[in-house]
């Protein structure tokens, strides 16, 4: 969302309440540290390959430590992101969790088709197809007293519109 947003420096993301709202603090800021309301949950992967990276010495061109095998998810592993957000606060403002959904939405699309996550994304690594496999849940569960309201989505843009939408409410 940092780049979403166009912030280049962290001091750009403690004026952002919703920034700080959804991940908490910036590093630094002990005196008044908050915990942020997003919760990320690990992604396992149907199966995993190994790459190799050989780096260069840039001045003789030869390999200057051997060749590095690293992991990555080959091209059509499947994963399931999880992602859980939990207002925190007295008062619950549902507006509030509504754009907070909406804003999620877009960065997660954004990260996982866009940009891309973890290491060698400037490489092709880290990134997702628009369209899912199976389809993705959205469950919303503003009442703790009540079910869950379930959506599902085919694609990633699609949960971005029903995100949109549940804003719009």
């Amino acid at each position: 969302m940092r780049r979403m947003r166009g912030y280049d420096a962290p001091d750009q993301e403690t004026q952002d309440r919703q920034m700080v709202r959804l991940f908490g603090n910036v590093r630094g800021e002990e005196a008044t540290f908050a915990a942020g309301r997003l919760y990320f949950f690990p992604t396992f992967f149907d199966r995993l390959g190994l790459e190799v990276i050989n780096p260069h010495d840039r001045v003789k061109g030869v390999g200057e430590r051997g060749p590095i095998l690293f992991e990555c998810a080959p091209t059509r592993a499947q994963g399931t992101f999880t992602l859980l957000d939990v207002p925190l606060g007295v008062q619950v403002d549902g507006v509030e969790i509504a754009e907070d959904l909406a804003a999620v939405a877009s960065g997660i699309h954004r990260m996982l088709v866009e940009d891309g996550f973890g290491a060698k994304t400037s490489s092709g690594f880290g990134t997702a197809e628009e369209t899912l496999p199976d389809a993705g849940q959205l469950a919303i569960a503003a009442d703790p007293l009540q079910s869950p309201q379930q959506k599902t989505f085919r694609s990633l843009t699609k949960l971005v519109e029903q995100a949109a939408a549940q804003d719009a409410r």
